[in-house]
């Protein structure tokens, strides 16, 4: 007999901690997300937010269960963190549909598109799970927590995930503090179930003599049994071709167990003694979980103690327990909007007053909603003006009056804060509170921005700001940061779509209406000039909207248009537009239900380049049965400012339909350069693949760094979305029925579903629904840079790569006295995500620390595994970002078996800018003994037998730490 071997691989470990500003316990979130402050202990202005989808009879029983839950779940964050925080405020914010429901104040500035937690129809993966939308690193904060109906309502689903009270606890971990789940997933190559380590670590032994692991993180043993999900009986699990556990194998924890730690584990280790956070004395740093990766194995108390809410000793732990939290219920308003435009002499410039007039006059008479308060205020020198004082928009008389009172004459100083308090005092009285501010220059008169702030956040309300141009003043991002609102900037070669952008953002500002009542925007053009006597396109209308759809066909003078415009429909049929607004230049044609497939849009004009024509098309859901294809697009960056020095910033851009992820999509982030450059945007290709910048496959979500910076001020940022053939709305898998875990025959103790999700969203092929034809267009605001690389540098190392895999070891190299190792990832880019990376670094140890971020480029000389540009050359590696690589190399080092080794990389680019360090992989070498096939498959019925009888027993332990 001889032996031979086999090459074990663990799973995937580590993730780096981000530059100063994005790094651990400095994240930043979403402008506007958020209102969130931890005082004195204490939890502040969350809220949580009930879907308009939600029907008012389940009411009652939500609003009963939120309260029960936010009850439990502040003792169990107070214990949880070390007696340091709790809840001790949140706001219940009910649909403005509900009529029925009691509430005990008026909502002011909260609405569900920013709440903290969501009360939401069930995902279409996640079903009735509790999650976190985490699309960041760590240390970010997440966007929000979902909760369904369901699981806040149903005894069998806090079985399943655990009571909403307990299970908050992780859930908030992750939206606060940006810290990841320590547990495994069916199928995830990145995260799995179980994974291989060596003998003295093992807490499980296959046929085969490869030792493996559940998993999870805990400080002491945890008990449970190994189960195939695709058979009846409590039957042992097959072995896959690495001899770990198939991807039919769960392990199940007993709900009794010893272990405290850790709740990032909970609710798969779903025991009531897990009460605590794991911290550096009991985590399990090698197993490859989200934590670990993503935090560059610290755990989750370690990255804890970095966040604002604990860091220098903030909030120390309190002897007092934490008193009983207030739950206040709140419902919208009608909003009331104080619209403080900017008549100072620069106003003159690039005609930006008449920009001004036209848009917000095509504001007040289409788009501002019905029932709404506006009032209208004008400013320059101090004391500024009311022009019409709040006023209730009825009717289209009403929205007449009010837009023939903007004019152009503007003359004199700039005084923002005039027109600022002039708004708050406006607005006094009101609720839904709103000013939408639009200026171009830097103040020189009192009163000023700092002057007032405290007035107007003391108030309670959103302030939009507009930056005309690019010498606005750099106060106003403080003012939608403090009131937690959106920027918005205005270049003068492009100010006709920015500022009805931002006029756009004070829409969502109203309450929270159901999907079918929402317009979405599926077509815009560009500002277009030219010289042609005809302009025509084409757009798609899809089968998930068509219902009201309104074409709009603004220019900037009437005479331009010299016939009015017309539609053709996908039969050929021809519309011609007959409803022409006088004063803000604008054609519509508006069509109950329009059909499915592509339109024509075409204008006659009169050849003049210097005036411009402007499409944009909206519509609403189609029907009751199909929900909209809707998208969002957001920079998690401060209003304030961000430096691209040491900063990556990232665009996330959402595209789903319903909660249903649509995948395989196109989408474009188009950023427009600020107003002191005179270029064309640039253009992102935004990636749902899970690498580089994008943190899940297919979960809908997609991501890009930011990498092109021209100079300091504003960027503009807007996404547009087009199907390719691929295109598909995961519908979620198909259920399939689980043998019951429980001894009780009641229906709520089902058999669970495995958790979701970890590096990917599952996608079940035979329950995808193709798109069809369809485009969207999302605003995402305005990005402030303070800082930028110098001209002509290259500062931007390559992008970190994550999916780091060792496809082989051959012990027995063609080469005499060499060991080969095949490797294999995903090519980062020479700047982030783009380009071409000039070089990679490559270490191997039997020391985990020796490839630490801070300790790899000084770990001993032996663990290099040494490649020539040659080598690499030859094997393609030097390939665009996005590629995937392969490549195999020969060292002269000797390799013990049942010994756990590490391998990790850096790439580099051209200018010696290193990436982080990879995602660290663990792997062993087994020793095999050779055996004929006959015993082999005797040996492997009998290690069932073995197992099947001690599933059955419950006596199967798995040692979680090494003692």
């Amino acid at each position: 007999m001889w032996c031979r071997m086999r090459m074990v691989v663990s799973g995937l470990l580590l993730m780096v901690v981000l530059d100063a500003g994005v790094g651990v316990g400095v994240g930043v979130r979403a402008a506007g997300t958020s209102m969130i402050n931890l005082v004195n202990n204490g939890y502040e202005g969350v809220v949580i937010g009930i879907s308009p989808q939600v029907i008012e009879s389940q009411g009652p029983a939500i609003i009963t269960a939120i309260k029960q839950m936010i009850k439990e779940a502040s003792g169990h964050m107070f214990v949880a963190t070390r007696r340091r925080a709790f809840l001790r405020q949140v706001k219940v914010l009910i649909p403005q549909s509900w009529s029925n429901t009691t509430i005990d104040q008026v909502a002011t500035t909260e609405s569900f598109m920013k709440s903290d937690i969501r009360v939401d129809l069930p995902h279409a993966i996640y079903k009735n799970q509790p999650y976190t939308e985490q699309p960041g690193e760590c240390g970010e904060p997440g966007e929000y927590i979902h909760l369904t109906p369901e699981y806040l309502t149903q005894r069998k689903f806090s079985l399943w995930w655990g009571p909403p009270g307990k299970s908050l606890v992780p859930q908030w971990a992750q939206l606060r503090w940006g810290v990841f789940d320590e547990m495994g997933y069916p199928n995830d190559e990145r995260y799995p179930l179980f994974y291989s380590t060596g003998r003295e670590d093992a807490s499980r032994v296959d046929v085969h003599t490869v030792y493996y692991r559940p998993n999870y993180c805990a400080n002491a043993y945890i008990e449970g049994i190994e189960k195939n999900v695709q058979r009846v009986s409590y039957s042992g699990c097959r072995y896959a071709s690495d001899n770990l556990p198939d991807g039919n194998c769960r392990f199940h924890p007993d709900d009794n167990q010893t272990a405290t730690s850790s709740l990032m584990s909970y609710p798969f280790i779903l025991s009531n003694s897990i009460i605590e956070f794991c911290d550096r004395n009991t985590h399990l740093y090698e197993s490859p979980n989200k934590q670990n990766d993503k935090c560059q194995g610290l755990s989750t108390w370690q990255v804890m103690e970095k966040h604002q809410d604990f860091a220098n000793n903030v909030n120390p732990p309190r002897a007092a327990p934490p008193e009983e939290p207030s739950v206040i219920v709140i419902q919208s308003v009608f909003p009331s909007y104080a619209v403080v435009m900017d008549y100072s002499g620069s106003m003159s410039t690039e005609s930006r007053i008449v920009t001004l007039q036209k848009t917000a006059q095509r504001w007040l008479l289409h788009e501002a909603p019905d029932n709404s308060f506006v009032s209208l205020i004008r400013f320059s020198s101090s004391p500024a003006k009311v022009l019409v004082p709040l006023t209730q928009l009825s009717d289209k008389t009403v929205r007449q009056t009010l837009a023939n009172k903007i004019l152009t004459d503007n003359q004199g100083g700039t005084s923002i804060g005039s027109g600022l308090r002039t708004a708050v005092q406006t607005l006094s009285g009101k609720h839904n509170k709103n000013i939408l501010i639009i200026t171009d220059g830097e103040e020189n008169e009192d009163p000023r921005i700092s002057d007032v702030l405290n007035e107007v956040i003391q108030a309670r309300i959103c302030v939009i700001t507009v930056a005309f141009g690019s010498n606005a003043d750099p106060n106003l991002e403080v003012l939608s940061d403090k009131t937690g609102c959106k920027s918005y900037t205005v270049n003068d070669n492009d100010q006709n779509t920015m500022l009805q952008d931002a006029f756009q953002e004070t829409l969502t500002r109203q309450p929270g209406k159901e999907i079918r009542f929402i317009d979405i925007m599926i077509y815009e053009s560009p500002e277009i000039k030219t010289r042609d006597y005809a302009v025509e396109n084409y757009f798609s209308v899809d089968n998930s909207v068509g219902k009201n759809l309104v074409f709009r066909l603004q220019t900037d003078k009437k005479d331009h248009i010299r016939e009015a415009p017309r539609l053709t429909d996908p039969y050929g049929n021809i519309i011609y537009a007959k409803d022409y607004d006088d004063i803000s230049f604008l054609w519509t044609i508006i069509i109950p239900l329009a059909d499915v497939g592509m339109w024509k849009w075409e204008v006659k004009l009169d050849g003049d380049a210097s005036r411009m024509v402007k499409v944009s098309v909206t519509a609403r859901q189609r029907d009751a049965y199909t929900l909209p294809i809707t998208t969002r697009v957001w920079v998690p960056s401060p209003p304030t400012g961000v430096s691209a020095l040491n900063t990556k910033i990232k665009i996330f851009a959402e595209v789903k339909q319903g909660n249903n992820p649509i995948i395989n999509a196109h989408v474009r982030a188009i950023v427009t350069q600020p107003d002191s450059v005179n270029a064309p945007p640039d253009i992102y290709i935004l990636q749902d693949s899970g690498i580089n910048a994008d943190s899940m496959k297919n979960d809908g979500i997609y991501s890009g760094y930011m990498t092109k910076f021209s100079s300091v001020g504003r960027y503009n940022i807007k996404a547009e979305v087009t199907n390719t053939e691929a295109t598909v709305s995961n519908t979620g898998p198909n259920i399939i029925k689980r043998p019951r875990r429980r001894r009780s025959t009641s229906a709520d103790t089902d058999e669970p579903p495995a958790p979701c999700c970890g590096s990917v969203m599952p996608v079940d092929d035979t329950n995808t629904a193709p798109t069809g034809n369809f485009t969207r267009v999302a605003t995402g605001g305005s990005l402030k840079v303070t800082e930028i690389p110098p001209p002509g540098s290259d500062t931007m190392p390559p992008a970190r790569v994550v999916d780091l895999k060792v496809n082989s070891i051959n012990l027995n190299s063609k080469k005499i006295g060499f060991t080969s190792i095949t490797l294999s990832w995903t090519a980062p880019g020479d700047d982030l995500d783009a380009g071409i990376a000039s070089g990679y670094v490559f270490r191997l140890s039997s020391n985990y620390e020796d490839l630490l971020e801070e300790k790899f480029d000084q770990a001993p000389l032996d663990t290099l595994l040494l490649v020539s540009p040659e080598e690499l050359q030859s094997y393609s590696v030097f390939l665009e970002s996005g590629s995937q690589l392969n490549l195999t190399i020969n060292f002269r080092r000797s390799v013990k078996f049942d010994q756990k080794y590490f391998v990790a990389l850096r790439a580099i680019d051209e200018a010696d800018n290193k990436s982080k360090v990879s995602n660290i992989v663990v792997f062993t070498v087994e020793e095999k003994l050779d055996m004929p096939k006959w015993a082999l498959k005797k040996m492997e019925d009998m290690q069932k037998n073995i197992a099947n009888f001690e599933a059955l027993k419950g006596k199967i332990f798995h040692h979680v730490r090494p003692e």
